[in-house]
């Protein structure tokens, strides 16, 4: 239904879109009135927030095509074991279809890792990169 996610996540000034992201946090400080006032200024940006929820219209098409073949590019894959929109189990299985593939868990941490654990995301990306 083109627009009326659209129309959902904007009204009350994004307050769905903040609830999602603070209600579904293990550490609950994560998200700062500056963060959330971040948040929404970028998806109030011409365009955002149809482009946020693009993925999920997709995404079934996507998963359809099972023809993905070999990503030969090493990749870093940083996941919280708590993400309740994504559970872990996701990742299982990943390496058939990433040659150089790195997955690294947070414990205790859910969707939203480079919130939550934003030094152990750097110092992740920091090892990978390197």
């Amino acid at each position: 239904m083109p627009l009326i996610p659209e129309l959902r996540l904007q009204r009350s000034d994004y307050q769905a879109m903040v609830d999602v992201m603070t209600s579904s946090a293990i550490d609950k400080s994560a998200f700062t009135q500056a963060d959330i006032e971040a948040f929404k200024q970028a998806a109030a940006k011409s365009g955002a927030l149809t482009a946020m929820l693009n993925y999920y219209r997709n995404i079934n098409i996507i998963l359809r095509q099972r023809n993905w073949g070999m990503l030969d590019i090493p990749t870093l894959m940083i996941w919280g074991e708590k993400d309740i929109f994504f559970g872990h189990e996701l990742t299982y299985g990943t390496e058939e279809y990433v040659r150089n593939l790195q997955i690294r868990y947070i414990p205790n941490c859910s969707h939203w890792v480079q919130q939550e654990q934003p030094l152990l995301v750097n110092q992740y990306m920091r090892e990978f990169l390197g």
